[in-house]
């Protein structure tokens, strides 16, 4: 497992939503949550920052759904 991964996996189990890369290919957190499955938030990270930063703005504003996002990461890290 990659470090990145495991520092992803231990902040998930505390509850934290997370925000991953998601180009096809890529590898990493993306492989490890779900994003069919509410288990993490995916983006382009090398789309241009703006496009970036805006999408992170959208998804701050959406609560409910960040702590949704947070419990089901956080049970499927812990069932490991």
């Amino acid at each position: 497992m990659h470090k990145e991964s495991h520092l992803l996996l231990l902040c998930v189990q505390q509850g934290a939503p997370s925000l991953v890369h998601s180009v096809p290919g890529a590898v990493g957190a993306a492989d490890l949550l779900q994003a069919g499955n509410a288990e993490v938030l995916l983006t382009d990270v090398a789309a241009d920052p703006a496009v970036v930063a805006a999408h992170v703005i959208e998804m701050l504003d959406e609560g409910e759904r960040l702590l949704h996002v947070a419990r089901r990461a956080a049970e499927r890290a812990r069932s490991w």
